[in-house]
């Protein structure tokens, strides 16, 4: 069990990569891929260095947490945008940005500015360093159409899904930010379902999204013209993850697709033991599918053949979508009948067991793990930091 304190000192000399939104990047990879050899990857038993009080209301954070320059960023239930400084033992409010709405879409850190959007139907640019408003959009209208589900971004454009199923792409050209671009209306009064996700293809781009209508959609992410979509059989879906020329889609019932990006057509797909919900997004580094179910187990399969490489089976149900990082996977598994909830580390090459952090709540939202240290959220407003690092093996 994780429960020591100590410290970690590589925070002052760090310089990125950063975990820059949900996913670590706009695929949604679960992890940070990086050649150099100074980064520092978690150690074997990290420990605890510090627990954050969001409120003393117990609001959760909405969105997963973003990592950049020694910041943490997310947005909460209670409407507020926080950004807190990561110390060695203890984590300061460095400001916050009030919405008119609970923020549940995760944010985006690039060049120094906060991207995020909230049920209040605003999209909102702020300064990374002081929380100041840079330039805000209002696409929710007499309808008060809001945002739960995250943004991406392109080289010129921020991508956002409302709620009821319109794709806006925002420009962020100096002295036109915020301006509308393109848009796409989901067919079939869908819904935005999923976070979206953004493939960089050579060419325009591709942006994936499912909806409450029971279809994947991918976009041409320039222009907004609809490319192919993807029946699933259920409204249950989880956020897209691509990689290498393919689209990973877990579906409700228990069924993983590999979809080719360029043709929308299945590649192969996988069906868990029990056909039960898979937590997405799934994680893919190495050429490895990692993702867990409700049928109690966390599998990893070859990204190209779909192939089962192992299976851990946990005796309890996977709570939150799993990251990679080096040669170890960090998901949330939790027994809410036994009250027992529990971060855990696997082996990314066999699946073996390494150690679990126990927790008072159950961890529901993709951690994110940067400079060797593990960050993820508790469903009562806590933010948790395991720290120690080693440069372990990737």
């Amino acid at each position: 069990m994780v429960f020591s304190f100590a410290a970690c000192g590589s925070e002052e000399t760090y310089n990125g990569p950063w975990w820059t939104q949900l996913g670590g990047n706009s695929a949604h990879s679960g992890c940070i891929d990086t050649d150099d050899k100074d980064y520092v990857y978690p150690s074997e038993l990290p420990r605890l260095t510090w627990e954050h009080q969001i409120n003393m209301y117990g609001d959760p954070a909405g969105s997963a947490l973003v990592y950049a320059e020694g910041n943490i960023y997310f947005g909460c239930t209670d409407g507020n945008v926080y950004c807190l400084k990561d110390g060695k033992k203890r984590a300061r409010e460095v400001w916050k940005y009030p919405t008119e709405g609970s923020v549940l879409a995760g944010l985006i850190y690039d060049d120094g500015v906060i991207y995020c959007c909230g049920l209040d139907g605003c999209v909102y640019a702020l300064n990374a360093k002081n929380g100041k408003l840079i330039w805000f959009k209002d696409l929710g209208g007499t309808d008060n159409d809001g945002f739960t589900y995250s943004p991406v971004i392109t080289d010129n454009s921020l991508i956002v899904g409302t709620d009821k199923g319109i794709i806006y792409a925002l420009s962020l050209e100096e002295g036109k930010q915020g301006n509308v671009l393109w848009s796409y209306t989901t067919p079939n009064n869908g819904t935005v379902n999923t976070h979206l996700t953004y493939y960089d293809d050579g060419g325009d781009g591709v942006v994936f999204y499912g909806s409450y209508n029971t279809y994947y959609y991918a976009l041409n992410a320039r222009t907004g013209k609809f490319m192919w979509d993807f029946y699933t059989t259920t409204i249950y879906c989880e956020t897209p993850t691509a990689y290498d020329g393919y689209v990973y889609i877990p579906s409700g019932e228990g069924i993983l697709y590999c979809i080719d990006i360029s043709t929308g057509k299945i590649k192969w797909q996988f069906e868990c033991e029990q056909g039960l919900y898979i937590v997405g997004p799934v994680a893919v580094h190495d050429g490895k599918v990692v993702f867990g179910s409700f049928d109690y187990n966390v599998y990893c399969l070859d990204a190209y053949t779909g192939d089962k490489l192992w299976k851990y089976e946990a005796f309890y149900v996977a709570t939150s979508a799993p990251v990679v990082c080096g040669n170890r996977v960090y998901i949330g598994i939790s027994s809410i009948q036994e009250n027992l909830f529990h971060l855990y580390c696997l082996d990314l090459n066999d699946g073996t067991y390494k150690w679990s952090s126990a927790q008072v709540n159950s961890i529901e939202v993709q951690p994110t793990v940067v400079n060797g240290t593990i960050f993820y959220t508790t469903a009562y407003g806590k933010i948790v930091k395991l720290s120690g690092d080693q440069n372990a093996e990737k």
